[in-house]
Parts: structure tokens; C-alpha cells; sequence
């Protein structure tokens, strides 16, 4: 038995590609044939976004240095960030903090802060300050951002994962 693992990115990687309105990337078929002659076919899926089509999510956030991905316990550490913006008219963006939404890390030293406007296809960095409360791996969740000109507000849950020691 053999397992493989394929992986889909664009062909050039400076170009960033909003993987929300991809809704169909595909399909794989593997065809073999054993010792004895018998054909055997295996087709998995089409590929499609796990998003319900009718949201449009319009910003991405990605960690800025992937390497890097623990913490020490009860000692703060501030986390770079940058935000992509896919939407086709300008935004003017501001993040905070949903405090329900908090768990094991805390994001401390935000309260609407302005992240400015941004048209499609432009980006913005901006850092996080987090404090871990118990060991193991933990989600950061409870960042929001909120468009001031249309009123749309995106609370991200499950932003990325970090080991905390």
C-alpha cells in the first residue's frame, strides 16, 4: 500500500491568488495495473472550496514568518501579519478583538485599530501581540476586521495553530 500527498499552488508564487473564489480546482484519477493484468481505477473528487458559495470573503490573513511558531508560557510575544484584500471596490479596514472569543491565547494592545484603505490586490502588515495561558497546541482566535464603508464585519476563529512550551 502507498499514500500520496499532492499539493496545489500556482505556478508563480509571487502572484496571490484568492482561494475563496476558486469553487472547482479539479479532479485526480490514478489508474494501475497488478501482477495478474486486473485494471484498477481510483477517482477522488472534484476539488472544491469547503466555503459556501453565496459568501464572499473578500481578505485573507497570513502569518508573515511561517518558521517560527511557538511560544513560551505567560510570556508575550508580538506576531506579524499581513492582510490581502480581494474585494473590487476600496475598503477602509480595522481590526479588534471579540474578548468571548479568546480561548487559551490572548491578543492583547488592539482596539480598532486602523489598518487604512486598501483597493483590490494591495496588502497591509500588521503585528499582534499574544499571550499564551496554558501549554500545548492552541488556535488564535477572536480577531475581527470590519469594512467602515459597508459595514462588513469578519471574525476569524481559527486564524493559525501555535505550540506553546
Amino acid at each position: 500500500m502507498r499514500a500520496y500527498l499532492f499539493q496545489i499552488s500556482p505556478t508563480n508564487p509571487d502572484v496571490k491568488l484568492n482561494k475563496f473564489e476558486v469553487l472547482n480546482l479539479g479532479q485526480l484519477e490514478v489508474k494501475w495495473c497488478n501482477y495478474f493484468g486486473d485494471l484498477g481505477v481510483l477517482k477522488i473528487g472534484p476539488f472544491k472550496t469547503t466555503i459556501d458559495q453565496n459568501i464572499l470573503v473578500e481578505i485573507e490573513i497570513q502569518e508573515v514568518n511561517k518558521e517560527d511558531l511557538s511560544l513560551k508560557l505567560e510570556e508575550p510575544k508580538s506576531v506579524a501579519f499581513r492582510l490581502y484584500s480581494f474585494c473590487p471596490s476600496p475598503m477602509k479596514l480595522m481590526i479588534g478583538v471579540k474578548e468571548q472569543e479568546l480561548k487559551n491565547l490572548l491578543i492583547y494592545g488592539v482596539s480598532n485599530n486602523n489598518l487604512g484603505q486598501l483597493t483590490k490586490g494591495q496588502s497591509v502588515e500588521f503585528s499582534l501581540d499574544i499571550f499564551p495561558k496554558s501549554l500545548g497546541r492552541h488556535s488564535l482566535s477572536g480577531l475581527f476586521v470590519k469594512d467602515t464603508i459597508s459595514g462588513k464585519e469578519l471574525l476569524f476563529r481559527n486564524l493559525m495553530d501555535f505550540m506553546v512550551s
